[in-house]
């Protein structure tokens, strides 16, 4: 009988891992345009690091909060498939 007993389906992390990568390359294709805003903010001679930042923060602040979104979801789906993979392993005494 157990030998046509299978482990279950693991829930996959493709979706989530499509939703990282995809919110890599689009933080890779702002950051230039961030940091050219940032270098034309401080264009003016009164101008400092903090117009750079407040620029810079302006047009990459979705992109790094979408990143920052999907690494929790990815690193939280991780976690939850190891949980899942450990408790069936002590379920069957493997």
């Amino acid at each position: 009988m157990y030998l046509f007993m299978s482990k279950p389906n693991k829930p996959s992390t493709a979706g989530e891992s499509i939703f990282l990568f995809i919110s890599i390359l689009i933080n890779m294709l702002t950051l230039p345009l961030a940091f050219f805003i940032g270098v034309m903010a401080t264009d003016s001679p009164d101008s400092g690091m903090k117009e750079m930042i407040l620029a810079f923060l302006f047009v990459q602040g979705i992109p790094l909060l979408l990143f920052a979104g999907s690494l929790f979801l990815f690193i939280s789906r991780i976690r939850e498939n190891r949980k899942n993979e450990r408790s069936f392993n002590r379920k069957n005494g493997e």
